[in-house]
């Protein structure tokens, strides 16, 4: 059964849908359509439940769109429900991204007449070799016959036998009604499961039919069925037949295969949060937690996009979110999802499809421990909310995703692992390039762009970098793309030599231009280790900054005067800061400011000591709505986990501690923050009686325990989460931005 699927209607009762509905949804949609083509219509389709799919091509139709949407009949009685669902399975499983339109033909045979159909779904190209591959194929459907072979229809290949279909799809270019009759094909028939939904995207389809076609049997081979697969297949202008490799340019590929409406909700996927740092290994545990925070039900998808193109997107978990669900996906280690591919990195995106327009998207967490056979007895344990590219404003959406910023990096080939990785929140192919800055010398920049296809996820490994652009040591790291990404940077410490300096990072960068004044709300000079907050400036002319720290209890330690010279970096140890003395073990929030309006900086914070280590970046923005998926509640003696707000304005402010439940039940808790203060909540261990509802809530079940904190406030907060497990090991988090992101003055 579908979990998308709700009562089946009648067709023409597509009017039951409230039309001012409807009109709040697509304003909604034109402005979170990212950065791909606008979303269709929902008026063009048959049944306002159906599904509808959108493929990539590298073909473009007469308007320069390469993608076109198909409905897929699943709403009313007699739809061919089983079809449908064959055709999705193989399409969330990645089994058509990749694969190049084999045959257009005229079902007569005569190779001068048109085409009367467009055949795919078998065949790829070996990305080393140019050789011709086999889609993988599970077990053949049963058939169900219907609607006819009409014009702008998809239907199901087959052979000569019944109940024989696979993977292989066609297109009817014209009415086929007659030859592709049950009455008259052996086989029974071919059955129609859905149709082009519109004109723009019969256009593209028109355009590829209208393609030189090329009888390639003595060239092309398919392992079972020989070159006679191929006597009659679209190529496009790249093509040539003396080539020593065939390529995916020459032939009509599919680039990429979405599902973009789910059966039963009217509204698309058109709210997404990503992070580019995903990996299976065989000893890694990497958990997803994802949450639906909002008051209605959401439908969901999770994509993990792998980083080469051999390797499929693969959709590892869709279904309906009730309020305040939450789902656990193990995506490595013990239990972990059949289907995730190892040692393949990958980025992760949830998306959202929601009728109500003031909902937010379901939001996630990404937890990771890796490398714990490395370092006896520590943790290596890393993590990170999603990103949501909406929370940036519409008019600086685009600048700012091009651009992302990492002050604290390390490579240090013998005792640590840095990666810096991205994905391609786009349809368009881009490039990559990174500069990095030093404290002592002048910045270097990556020799080669780094190339990055259609909605990959793309990334380096320092230690692969040569060390005239990237020696050992500190830097700082600035990734700037031709397209939209989300960038992360992750960092093992496996110092066995000297086990403080140990642990793991996990963080988002700082996204777009840079400002002279950055904040996080929690940074912590740890016992026995080390906390350090690094700084880059990225001006022209010297910065001098100030350090503010401020404590729980309305303390401020402030650190003026400190020296950084023009595009370079500096390291400050939170042990010696100028005029400073920070208590171990306790959090401060820090805001740095360039003092005198001078240049733009950017800064991240790491500690490392015993039992691990965290790291996150300062952002120079901060918001009025966060996001946590994965909050939790322990009894274990030692278990901490503080959610800490600050207020960087110059006013009080107002803010809500909203904790929502796998039943749908929220318990909110409402507290005033003044003015440049920080405060923390720890449901596990804070005895504040405004906290005893929800801490009773979590005694009802054990599965209350985790949870999802969404913290609202009437102006700009910076939040963050830190856990330290009863053990010792520790894992910070930033939130998931949902609006309200605000530079700060």
């Amino acid at each position: 059964m579908n979990p998308f699927r709700k009562a089946r209607r009648g067709a023409g009762q597509a009017d039951a849908f409230d039309q001012n509905q409807f009109q709040e949804l697509e304003s909604r949609i034109l402005l979170s359509t990212l950065f791909g083509a606008e979303l269709p219509d929902l008026n063009d389709l048959e049944n306002i439940d159906n599904v509808i799919v959108r493929f990539q091509t590298n073909v473009e139709g007469p308007d320069g769109f390469g993608h076109f949407d198909l409905e897929l009949f699943v709403s009313d009685d007699g739809d061919p429900v089983g079809t449908v669902e064959n055709f999705l399975t193989y399409i969330r499983d990645g089994q058509y991204d990749g694969v190049f339109f084999q045959r257009s033909q005229a079902l007569d045979g005569d190779p001068d007449s048109p085409p009367d159909i467009i055949q795919g779904g078998r065949n790829r190209l070996d990305d080393d070799t140019g050789a011709v591959t086999i889609n993988q194929s599970r077990d053949s459907i049963d058939d169900e016959i219907g609607r006819e072979n009409d014009e702008r229809t998809i239907a199901m290949a087959k052979t000569s036998a019944a109940n024989s279909a696979t993977n292989q799809f066609f297109f009817n270019l014209t009415d086929n009604e007659d030859v592709l009759s049950p009455d008259v094909q052996p086989n029974g028939g071919f059955p129609v499961f859905g149709r082009v939904l519109d004109d723009r995207s019969w256009d593209v389809v028109t355009t590829i039919a209208e393609l030189d076609i090329e009888d390639l049997s003595g060239l092309l081979s398919d392992p079972v069925f020989g070159g006679g697969a191929f006597r009659s297949t679209p190529v496009t202008e790249s093509f040539d037949a003396d080539a020593e490799q065939f390529t995916d340019d020459m032939f009509v590929t599919i680039l990429d295969v979405e599902i973009i409406k789910p059966e039963g909700v009217r509204a698309f996927f058109d709210q997404s949060v990503y992070i580019s740092e995903g990996y299976k290994n065989n000893r890694s545990d990497e958990v997803l937690t994802v949450t639906n925070t909002n008051d209605e039900e959401a439908a969901v998808q999770v994509v993990l996009r792998y980083a080469t193109g051999e390797d499929r997107d693969l959709v590892v978990d869709f279904g309906t979110f009730e309020p305040g669900e939450q789902r656990q996906l193990q995506l490595s280690g013990p239990g972990g999802i059949d289907g995730v591919i190892g040692f393949i990195p990958y980025a992760v995106e949830v998306q959202t499809a929601s009728e109500d327009v003031t909902s937010v998207p379901v939001t996630a967490t990404l937890t990771r421990n890796d490398y714990g056979d490395q370092i006896d007895g520590v943790e290596t344990f890393a993590g990170d909310g999603l990103f949501n590219p909406e929370a940036i404003a519409e008019a600086d959406r685009l600048n700012d995703l091009t651009v992302w910023t990492f002050a604290d990096g390390e490579r240090d080939d013998e005792n640590l692992e840095t990666f810096i990785t991205w994905v391609n929140l786009t349809g368009d192919e881009g490039e990559v390039t990174i500069e990095f800055i030093f404290e002592d010398r002048e910045s270097t920049q990556t020799v080669n762009a780094r190339t990055l296809g259609a909605y990959r996820r793309g990334g380096v490994n320092v230690e692969g970098i040569g060390e005239s652009v990237l020696p050992q040591g500190a830097f700082s790291a600035r990734v700037t793309s031709t397209v939209p990404i989300v960038a992360s940077m992750t960092t093992f410490r496996l110092n066995n030599s000297n086990r403080a300096d140990s642990g793991a990072s996990m963080a988002v960068g700082a996204p777009g231009d840079a400002g002279p004044r950055v904040a996080l709300a929690d940074v912590r000079r740890l016992e026995g280790g080390s906390g350090q907050i690094s700084v880059v400036n990225l001006g022209s002319v010297e910065a001098v900054v100030r350090f503010d720290f401020f404590d729980n209890n309305g303390n401020q330690l402030t650190s003026i005067f400190n020296r950084i010279d023009a595009e370079r970096r500096e390291l400050f140890d939170l042990d010696t800061i100028p005029g400073t003395t920070l208590i171990e073990d306790r959090a401060y929030s820090v805001l740095v400011s360039v003092q005198d309006g001078g240049p733009d900086i950017a800064a991240g914070f790491t500690s490392s000591s015993n039992n691990g280590g965290t790291g996150e970046s300062l952002l120079s923005s901060g918001a009025r709505s966060h996001v946590f998926a994965d909050a939790r509640f322990s009894d274990e003696d030692g278990f901490q986990e503080a959610i800490s707000i600050y207020n960087p304005t110059d006013a009080a402010i107002s803010f809500d501690y909203i904790a929502s439940f796998d039943d749908g039940s929220r318990q909110v808790v409402t507290r005033t923050l003044e003015a440049g203060r920080r405060t923390s909540i720890d449901i596990s261990n804070d005895s504040s009686a405004d906290l005893s509802d929800i801490q009773d809530k979590i005694g009802q079940n054990e599965a209350f325990q985790n949870f999802a904190v969404t913290i609202t406030s009437t102006d700009t907060t910076f939040t963050s989460l830190t856990r330290i497990n009863a053990n010792g090991d520790r894992f910070t988090a930033l939130g998931t931005v949902m609006a309200g992101l605000t530079p700060l003055d």
